[in-house]
């Protein structure tokens, strides 16, 4: 019986130390033939834009395309804010980045990363207001409380500052700007009264879940010159081999399959396409411009 005792104590000793040892592995990829299991995973920086629940979900399914395409596994991650983001990325904690325009012109200019791809179309940003405002163009703005999203951002701020100047206004000593980090919040400074003007990107408003419940209760009353899409990045120590296979799969994603057709819907995009450095060029020196 002693001998039996023994001979089950060991066997349940063994099970629990493979249970642990399963549980410190990172999650193998199906098939497990697949060399996906064993490879370091790529780190996928999101810009924050949205709240985390909302970037993993918006994420996640380039992320498993990416993947699949490239037998590595690839895993979402984000930051608190978008200058710790930017400072993250400088550090390498990223391989590679979704990241707003004035993001990457930083990384560009102080590490060299290098673009990869960008979705289609263009966007705009825009201004809107309560539908019973009196407000009706930026003429109109003397006084106002204006909530915006940054002031290094086109879509979300900067694209007023001429249309109020042609109006004879400035937007520095004519009316109260105020910046906030969730670009969610901003249509509920005006429909709740916080706020007489918010501006943001277009496609930011309507890919949010914001968007459905206040929609009727806002106007747009200014809209922005056509905006490149924020693009996708890659550390400048990347292999090119890797670099190569995600400008690859990246630039080829058209809605073909559900994965896809899901990545596409929740950013506003029809498709991706491959880019370069210079195809943001153009709109750099327009956009650097307006920081003046």
């Amino acid at each position: 019986m002693s001998g039996r005792r023994h001979g089950i104590v060991s066997l349940l000793v063994a099970s629990a130390m493979a249970v642990v040892c399963v549980s410190c592995q990172k999650p193998a990829a199906q098939p497990a033939s697949l060399p996906v299991q064993a490879a370091e995973p790529l780190s996928f920086g999101v810009a924050p834009i949205y709240d985390v629940k909302s970037t993993l979900a918006l994420f996640q399914p380039c992320a498993d395309i990416l993947t699949e395409a490239l037998g590595r596994p690839v895993r979402v991650v984000t930051a608190e804010d978008i200058n710790s983001f930017i400072q993250r990325a400088a550090s390498g904690d990223y391989d590679f980045v979704w990241i707003t325009i004035y993001g990457y012109m930083e990384l560009q200019e102080q590490a060299g990363w290098e673009i990869l791809a960008s979705g289609r179309p263009e966007f705009r940003g825009i201004a809107v207001v309560r539908t019973d405002s009196a407000i009706q163009t930026p003429a109109d703005l003397k006084g106002a409380r204006v909530a915006a999203v940054s002031p290094r951002s086109f879509g979300g701020y900067l694209f007023l500052r001429p249309l109020v100047k042609e109006a004879g206004l400035s937007m520095d000593t004519d009316m109260s700007v105020s910046f906030h980090d969730s670009v969610q919040s901003l249509p509920f400074l005006v429909v709740n009264g916080k706020a007489d003007v918010a501006l943001f990107g277009e496609d930011s408003y309507a890919r949010s879940p914001v968007y459905n419940s206040t929609k009727d209760q806002l106007r747009v009353i200014a809209v922005s010159p056509p905006i490149p899409q924020f693009p996708f990045a890659a550390a400048p120590d990347l292999p090119p081999d890797i670099k190569d296979g995600l400008r690859e799969t990246l630039g080829s994603i058209s809605g073909r399959d559900e994965r896809e057709r899901t990545f596409l819907k929740g950013l506003v995009l029809e498709r991706m396409a491959p880019a370069k450095d210079e195809d943001y060029a153009g709109f750099l020196a327009f956009y650097k411009a307006a920081l003046e």
